[in-house]
């Protein structure tokens, strides 16, 4: 098959990397198409790195955006609609912080009649939210996307994440009108409860687990038969991987005391806390406060999106204290996975707001920790993805209610005997639900064949026989 995978911007291809080895491993041709927008260079990076170790059978590039006059129409009822989301059930005054990030992007008039008294009443809301949908149904397809799917001689459509923001839509509506094959690929473990609605329903949709399929089906109206659960891909490689330092080469590296256990607090994405320095000096000072824990190592490691703000901090001047990497660093190539590897597995526990980092610290096999914080719970109790995580829904995180309450539960987990029965439950229900030694990507690409073959495809689509997967190779 040739294939055109349309993505936001680069930096979601690492969420897709063994998926996408293994589709160009079977010889289907795939062509990442990245909308105008700003991208990470590490993910252009890998981008560059796969069309090289495939010998050019993933390529790469921009993807032109709808320009004509609809845009604006169009666009605007996008965000309109999705904006209103927010102000009903299951969101309540816990997600301010989510109402007030769409609402940037959606017509201030929108944002003004949806807070008025007797206007934004639900009735009001939704009366108005079904009349937008209309109209938007009735606007013609963007020629400028008709044109490029025709041009390329695509077989499928994949698209990731088309629910942030306005612009994904428009692929999955041309695909369709022209009778190419359209799936949504989810990215993440956020995307389905913290973006926009959809307004062109894919043919197909790819989810890590029941959880997002229930989200497919109750927040986007699809159809549940439409969406299958493949296990979480981005994390295939974890179950894997080895530490490739030792636990003394490590803290030489950082500079902690290797004769001491060190915590690791992993930062969260700029949503969640636009600048993480001062939470982190407060959790530094209650966990260097707390009995038992005067002396224990800390080890910083910094989001990705927000590395370049601990170049002025001044956290890793204490005692037994480092920020690793400096500046951050994207995991997108084997040295990078290595130093979030080994940071986690030599850690003693992990601490964190709410990031995927949470998640990968589960599969290597940390306890993981977090506290409530007042200046965080917008993007903690004001999220939905949050309440996943937590140990009364079958998650891994510990969480307090205060700092004092946290060091507490730190200095208990560092002083019992250690088991690993607070994890299994989750990892097979959120990660890998087919099983912890099934890998996730070729249950995914498995399934994109057979549904692929079973359709009538485009002219010149080239039909496969699904092979027997095989594990995406460790990097380690």
């Amino acid at each position: 098959m040739r294939i055109l995978f349309v993505m936001r911007h680069t930096g979601y291809v690492r969420n897709f990397e063994w998926m996408l080895r293994l589709l160009a491993e079977r010889s289907h041709r795939v062509h990442l198409g990245f909308e105008p927008d700003k991208g990470a260079d590490d993910a252009a990076s890998l981008a560059a790195q796969l069309a090289a170790d495939t010998d050019g059978t993933i390529t790469h590039g921009k993807v032109p955006p709808r320009d004509d006059r609809w845009r604006s129409l169009v666009f605007g009822l996008r965000q309109s609609v999705s904006y209103l989301r927010y102000l009903a059930p299951p969101y309540d005054a816990d997600s301010v912080k989510l109402r007030r990030r769409w609402g940037r992007q959606t017509p201030r008039l929108v944002v003004r009649v949806a807070a008025a008294p007797v206007l934004g009443a639900p009735a009001v809301r939704t009366a108005f939210a079904r009349a937008a949908r209309a109209v938007e149904r009735c606007t013609p397809r963007s020629e400028t996307i008709d044109a490029y799917l025709r041009d390329g001689g695509f077989d499928l459509l994949l698209v990731t994440p088309l629910v942030d923001r306005a612009t994904q839509h428009d692929w999955v509506r041309s695909a369709r009108g022209l009778g190419i094959p359209a799936a949504l690929a989810v990215a993440s473990w956020d995307n389905l409860t913290n973006k926009g609605l959809m307004f062109e329903p894919p043919d197909r949709t790819y989810v890590w687990n029941e959880i997002q399929r229930r989200e497919a089906a109750d927040l986007h109206g699809l159809d549940r038969d439409s969406v299958v659960v493949t296990g979480a891909h981005p994390f295939d490689h974890w179950f894997d991987w080895r530490p490739s330092t030792t636990r003394a080469e490590l803290c030489a590296e950082t500079g902690l005391d290797p004769d001491r256990p060190f915590l690791l607090y992993v930062c969260s994405s700029g949503f969640i806390a636009s600048d993480e320095r001062a939470v982190v000096a407060r959790w530094i000072e209650a966990v260097r406060h707390h009995p038992g824990l005067e002396q224990v190592g800390i080890l910083v490691r910094p989001h990705p999106t927000k590395g370049r703000i601990w170049a002025e901090g001044s956290a890793a001047s204490l005692p037994n204290v480092a920020v690793w990497p400096s500046l951050g660093a994207d995991p997108t190539t084997v040295e990078r996975r290595a130093c979030l590897y080994d940071s986690i597995h030599h850690s003693a526990a992990v601490v964190g707001a709410n990031t995927t980092a949470l998640i990968d610290a589960a599969i290597v096999g940390r306890r993981t920790f977090s506290v409530l914080l007042p200046e965080l719970q917008g993007g903690q109790q004001g999220t939905l993805h949050f309440h996943y995580l937590l140990r009364e829904n079958g998650g891994p995180l510990t969480v307090a209610g205060s700092l004092e309450e946290h060091a507490g539960q730190l200095r208990d987990w560092l002083e019992s005997e250690q088991d690993d029965s607070w994890r299994r439950a989750f990892l097979e229900s959120f990660v890998r639900p087919f099983g912890l030694d099934e890998p996730a990507a070729p249950r995914f690409v498995d399934d994109l064949e057979r549904w692929a073959g079973s359709r009538s495809l485009p002219a010149g689509a080239q039909r496969r026989t699904s092979r027997p997967a095989r594990r995406p190779a460790s990097a380690a």
